[in-house]
């Protein structure tokens, strides 16, 4: 129980930064290929979106993840 209550108090403190940090990439990426009329869809755009939704899922699931990753890499069942 102490560590859930550890890891939910540190994703409350870390949250905020990065979910700022990706909306301030995918904003960047989508605003240097955009003028003041409209906005452009491109290739970069694209792959940007994709990026920072890995970067969500990978925060969202990393106790999966290093689940996965130890039984991988030990063979455990």
């Amino acid at each position: 129980m102490p560590q859930l209550v550890v890891t939910e108090l540190l994703r409350g403190v870390i949250t905020p930064f990065g979910h700022g940090l990706w909306t301030a990439i995918l904003g960047g990426v989508l605003f240097s290929s955009s003028s003041r009329e409209h906005f452009v869809v491109t290739g970069r755009l694209i792959l940007a979106y994709l990026g920072v939704s890995l970067l969500h899922a990978f925060w969202d699931g990393r106790h999966v993840i290093a689940l996965l990753l130890t039984v991988l890499l030990t063979g455990a069942p």
